[in-house]
């Protein structure tokens, strides 16, 4: 499986979809580092990278929610907060495991799929409503 960003994935907004691509992205270089055996300083950098940068996105899209009214903003935000508890679990997993190809399908599956299936589904939500109510 490829993890990447398709048209299809936007919600019309620049900056989200521009961090949408950057975490997609770097979860394929994150499967591709572990299919090669580069070993786990890189996976753990990769990781961090991950962390970090996902609770920058996460920030920055529930204040644009919170900007536009969106109703579904607190649900949303539950949503958030489930994914980073189990990211972290996650983390700690991958850090224990090392590289395995059972351990890439894990990434594919939580990672990759989560990331899509939430923007395909959950911040689409917020995208129509948005484009439907601004003034």
């Amino acid at each position: 499986m490829t993890i990447a960003w398709t048209p299809n994935l936007t919600v019309h907004e620049s900056t989200i979809d521009a961090q949408h691509k950057q975490l997609l992205a770097e979860i394929q270089v994150l499967l591709e580092t572990i299919l090669a055996g580069q070993g786990k300083e890189q996976i753990s950098s990769i990781l961090n990278f991950l962390s970090n940068y996902i609770a920058q996105h996460f920030f920055y899209e529930e204040n644009y929610m919170q900007e536009h009214s969106y109703p579904g903003l607190e649900t949303h935000k539950a949503i958030h907060e489930r994914f980073n508890l189990k990211y972290e679990e996650f983390k700690l997993e991958l850090l224990r495991e090392g590289e395995t190809e059972a351990l890439a399908l894990k990434i594919e599956n939580f990672l990759g799929k989560w990331w899509i299936e939430h923007i395909t589904y959950e911040d689409h939500k917020y995208d129509e409503y948005i484009s439907t109510h601004q003034a």
